[in-house]
């Protein structure tokens, strides 16, 4: 599915929903910015870790999983702490 495809979606699933406009709008703002987000991800992972995610082995995504679990921890403490100061 294309970034537009995916923003077209969006905005389907949004005017079916129980959201005021302003909600609406708010969540588009995210998910568009997911969306970007979350490709350039994608593709830089492809150029360091090359080869397909879905050929991996289980107990190797549950390592990098796990990997990033660890990061998540390590930057939210470190910004809890600068916010704490």
């Amino acid at each position: 599915m294309s970034t537009e495809e995916v923003f077209q979606s969006t905005k389907n699933i949004l005017r079916a929903s129980k959201m005021t406009p302003a909600q609406g709008a708010h969540a588009s703002r995210i998910a568009q910015g997911l969306s970007a987000t979350l490709l350039a991800k994608y593709e830089r992972g492809v150029v360091e870790h090359g080869g397909n995610l879905w050929e991996r082995t289980p107990l190797e995504l549950v390592d990098e999983a796990l990997a990033e679990v660890l990061d998540q921890f390590v930057y939210l403490t470190t910004l809890r702490e600068k916010l704490c100061q």
